[in-house]
């Protein structure tokens, strides 16, 4: 890697690392920061909406124990069962008229008797027509809201019913139907909930599934149509009709739009609805998610100014520090005559710490070449010297091989291996086999020695000397088998070559041809 990589390298890990780090635990604490900040401001809106939602309960049932307190409408209704007089019924019929005017969100107010049957109502369709309710309306005994729906005309309506009594019994019922606007005031007052933020109500239908109550933010047709399943446990609002009151903050938490939120769940303890309070986290996050994307803008440009610098100090460090490579592949290649003073003037008398690397570098070139003009001159004085011996010791050895080519005899010389190193003429002329075919081969291969009473090679002599290092002579009668199969008598000796320290390294054997002697004796 070169010097200006590992530079750019430096300073980006210097500048940008930091950076990084310090960007990266900015914004988890800001994260952290927002999440706890975004928790207690829905802790406080839900807190308040639960107290809105039964202060709106409350005003409804205080509308229908109004109705139900008024002591002439007690005793005309006793009046109408005991015998069924219709003045009676025309003075509930006014009362009923009375209050319904009197409070602009009652849409519809009924009487019924003892039984639960509608025996006047402000609305003359409903007049003597059991209904589903009518078992509940015999049954109930303090005034309450029975159920939110929608009317003829989709409006959103709640119903609540309060018990008659008159002398301590019972004698019927006042059913009421108002409008649901109150509670949609509630779930519709996004203040300080942001874009996405809303309040919502909803209430656990016959499957066990949350249904809403009222309209939502993003869904103004919801209401009663609208209901998440009690499996899809990573929604608050299954929670919190549940009756669990608690802060949703784990990113896998979403609403009915499948959108990750934080959220705070209430529980409506008269009636059994959940309440939920929530803002999308993308939303709650953006300051955190602007900070992170300022933090990667100073990054992107620290680094480009990082780059930059890097490239102008590398630059300025790596110009001398290439020079100086130059003139070091000069010096070695033998070019003594270039130091770095003849190029670079400036870059020597620098004071810093190149000017220091400049001039020692000149001084070791100094040294370097009275150095290898020294060497130079003694290996030339050595290579004369060798050259001398050399040629001594060729002269020497030229002499050696011209006394044993003159020698009569026969003569072979091979190393501890058997392999023959000398082979002179006579002994080319003897056995049949020229030098170049025995030389640097096994011995065996040209000299075969038999016993001439019984035929049997007879060579073993020479393993025995270069083992034992004991010289020996040939056994008499012993004949040579030349190359073209010839078996000639021969006689003399074998001994071992010795080095100057005494080490056995081969073995000389001299033969010659005794035919001659043979035919005289006989």
């Amino acid at each position: 890697m070169s010097l200006k990589l590992k530079f750019l390298f430096l300073f980006i890990a210097v500048a940008i690392i930091p950076l990084i780090v310090g960007g990266f635990f900015s914004f988890q604490k800001s994260k952290e920061e927002l999440i706890k900040e975004t928790t207690q401001k829905l802790v406080a809106v839900a807190d308040v909406q639960k107290k809105r939602v039964n202060e709106a309960l409350n005003r409804y049932l205080e509308n229908v124990k109004l109705v139900a307190s008024r002591t002439q409408l007690r005793i005309s209704l006793g009046e109408y069962e005991k015998n069924g007089n219709p003045e009676a019924l025309g003075k509930i019929q006014s009362i009923l008229g009375d209050a319904k005017a009197s409070v602009s969100t009652i849409d519809v107010i009924s009487v019924r008797d003892q039984n639960g049957v509608i025996i006047t109502s402000t609305d003359s369709r409903l007049v003597g027509k059991p209904d589903e309710l009518s078992e509940y309306a015999k049954d109930i005994q303090n005034p309450e809201l029975n159920d939110v729906f929608k009317n003829d005309a989709n409006l959103l309506r709640v119903r609540l019913f309060g018990p008659l009594f008159l002398g301590g019994q019972k004698i019927g019922t006042v059913e009421m139907v108002m409008s649901a606007d109150s509670l949609v005031a509630v779930t519709e007052d996004y203040a300080g909930l942001g874009k996405t933020g809303e309040v919502q109500l909803a209430e656990k239908n016959l499957a066990g599934d949350a249904l809403y109550i009222t309209p939502l933010r993003f869904n103004t047709g919801a209401a009663l149509t609208q209901a998440i399943s009690k499996e899809k446990t990573n929604t608050a609002v299954t929670h919190a009709i549940l009756g669990e009151e608690k802060e949703f903050i784990e990113p896998k938490f979403t609403d009915y739009r499948d959108h990750s939120v934080f959220a705070v769940t209430r529980f409506i303890d008269s009636l059994g609805w959940g309440l939920v309070v929530k803002i999308d986290q993308a939303e709650a996050l953006a300051p955190a998610d602007v900070l992170l994307k300022t933090f990667l803008t100073i990054i992107i440009i620290t680094a480009l100014i990082a780059v930059a610098l890097s490239y102008l100090l590398s630059r300025i460090m790596t110009a001398p520090i290439l020079q100086l490579a130059k003139f070091a592949d000069e010096v070695a290649n033998k070019n003594f005559t270039t130091t770095t003073t003849t190029t670079t003037t400036t870059t020597n008398t620098r004071k810093d710490e190149i000017g220091m690397l400049f001039r020692a570098f000149n001084t070791m070139v100094g040294k370097l070449k009275e150095s290898y003009g020294s060497l130079e001159k003694r290996v030339k004085e050595r290579t004369v010297a060798l050259a001398e011996v050399a040629e001594a010791a060729e002269a020497a050895e030229a002499k050696t091989e011209a006394i044993l080519f003159s020698i009569g005899d026969a003569v072979m010389a091979c190393d501890k291996d058997g392999l023959v190193m000398l082979f002179n003429g006579v002994a080319e002329k003897l056995t049949g086999f020229s030098a170049k075919e025995v030389v640097g081969h096994h011995y065996s291969q040209a000299l075969t020695f038999v016993r001439e009473n019984d035929g049997k090679t007879s060579d073993d002599f020479i393993a025995e000397v270069i083992k034992t290092g004991q010289g020996t002579k040939m056994a008499n009668h012993t004949l040579l088998v030349t190359k073209d199969g010839q078996k000639i008598p021969v006689a003399d000796s074998a001994a071992p070559i010795k080095n100057e320290q005494g080490k056995i390294i081969g073995c000389v054997l001299v033969f010659r041809d005794m035919t001659r002697e043979q035919e005289i004796n006989k």
